[in-house]
């Protein structure tokens, strides 16, 4: 799933058909809270969808399942989507998965032009999987700085479990 802003208070929800053929429809999920979805639209079997009236300076949480007459799938990959503020402020919108944390979270608001550097720090047993800025993956970075910031952004910092190691003799 992937999101594209359509106007400033509006954004563009786009996904890849279910591989099933017993998929008849898809809903969208939406919320303030990342994995927290407070409302959802059925979209019947459209795989894209605009959805408007979100509030400035307001970041969004979306996320997309497939279903048929008897079941409904799990969520598709989350979109976050934060709403411009007011000219010449822009957010950036930190959030990590189970394994690890990434410093500041939340929602960093910053004036044009600005700079904000964030640092992901797995737990014990755990290393850094991939971090992704704007829904790409920049690799297992420690650190990444956002620099002469012009535009809203979003970064995510995904962990995994570390593997032990075995000496054999």
């Amino acid at each position: 799933m992937a999101g594209v802003p359509a106007k400033a208070s509006e954004v563009n929800l786009i996904w890849d058909p279910s591989p099933s053929a017993e998929a008849t429809g898809y809903k969208v999920y939406s919320g303030s809270v990342s994995g927290t979805y407070s409302q959802n639209v059925d979209v019947g079997n459209w795989t894209n969808c605009v959805i408007s009236g979100l509030e400035p300076g307001k970041t969004y949480y979306f996320s997309a399942t497939a279903y048929s007459s008897t079941e409904e799938s799990d969520y598709s990959n989350e979109v976050i989507y934060s709403v411009p503020g007011y000219a010449g402020s822009f957010t950036i919108s930190a959030s990590s998965r189970r394994g690890g944390s990434i410093s500041p979270a939340g929602i960093a608001t910053l004036s044009t032009g600005g700079s904000k550097t964030f640092t992901i720090t797995p737990n014990s047993g755990y290393i850094v999987s991939a971090v992704q800025v704007d829904g790409a993956n920049i690799g297992a970075v420690s650190t990444y700085t956002f620099t002469n910031v012009t535009a809203n952004h979003t970064i995510r910092a995904l962990f995994k479990k570390q593997r032990s190691q075995q000496t054999f003799f």
